[in-house]
């Protein structure tokens, strides 16, 4: 797995100096703010991956093993993760607009693979994508409203959020994702900025909120929301429910029953089929 072509940066995606934070902050200014990006793979068809909170995209690296000679592959690297900008304020609505103007300028037949707080930034700009051809959501209830935040999402996922947990919340939460990889996921989340996370349950970081499920039903671009039924982090419940609100025929409701939060890291080969269906390979 390596990269054939980086901006930004140009470290591998395995390399662990790739992802030691840059010292210096700079403001969340939309035309400075930049993306850790590395590409992967050849062909004619790109997918682009984003990682979730406190991750990044190290958590890909089974998949692209599976994937890399089907496709060309392009991680992103979250504002506040790895060598991407640490911006002095965090917001959702500036973080959406980053994501999709950065995709946006991506050419070619392309798809998205967006997971848990990735998949809720690109709902939220979902609107403003510009010649995606299928979005796949892992882990990424849409919500209707903020105060579906309170049933949408289980404890474990509320912790996930707050910006310094105790030795045994930080178990919880790493083993929540995956237990045969404690170390590594450890290691991954520790490099995150945690003032990224003591922002988003912030009002200024919720500002410019605007309804996931109002957007789902206006797309004319395929989205497949996967959900995994032992996922520690999101109830499921909330999920089963969605068929009532969107009724936009180019949404997709897949549950599985593997993987948990991570299911395309702990089970890639599983994982990989749902990228090629929902890419009609």
């Amino acid at each position: 797995m390596s990269p054939i072509g980086t901006s930004c940066y140009t470290n591998r995606l395995s390399n662990e100096d790739a992802y030691i934070s840059r010292q210096n902050e700079k403001p969340f200014i939309l035309e400075i703010m930049n993306m850790e990006r590395n590409e992967f793979g050849t062909g004619d068809t790109s997918v682009i991956m984003l990682h979730g909170n406190s991750l990044d995209p190290t958590i890909f690296a089974p998949l692209i093993d599976e994937l890399e000679n089907k496709f060309k592959l392009i991680t992103l690297n979250l504002p506040g993760h790895g060598n991407s900008e640490r911006p002095n304020n965090y917001n959702i609505q500036n973080l959406s607009q980053v994501i999709i103007d950065t995709i946006n300028n991506e050419t070619g037949k392309k798809y998205i693979l967006a997971h848990s707080l990735s998949g809720h930034l690109i709902l939220q700009g979902l609107l403003q994508l510009k010649d995606v051809s299928g979005i796949i959501c892992v882990g990424t209830p849409p919500l209707n409203t903020l105060a579906d935040t309170v049933t949408a999402f289980t404890r474990l996922g509320k912790l996930m959020n707050n910006a310094e947990w105790s030795a045994n919340e930080e178990k919880e939460i790493i083993e929540g994702l995956s237990k045969d990889s404690y170390e590594l996921i450890k290691e991954i989340i520790r490099k995150s900025d945690p003032n990224f996370r003591k922002a988003i349950t912030t009002s200024a970081f919720l500002e410019g909120f605007t309804s996931e499920i109002e957007n789902l039903n206006k797309t004319q671009i395929p989205v497949s929301l996967v959900f995994s039924t032992n996922d520690d982090y999101i109830d499921t419940s909330y999920c089963h429910q969605l068929p009532g609100t969107i009724e936009n025929p180019y949404i997709k409701i897949i549950f599985i029953d593997y993987g948990g939060h991570l299911p395309f890291f702990n089970f890639p080969e599983k994982f990989s089929r749902i990228i090629q269906n929902a890419t009609e390979l």
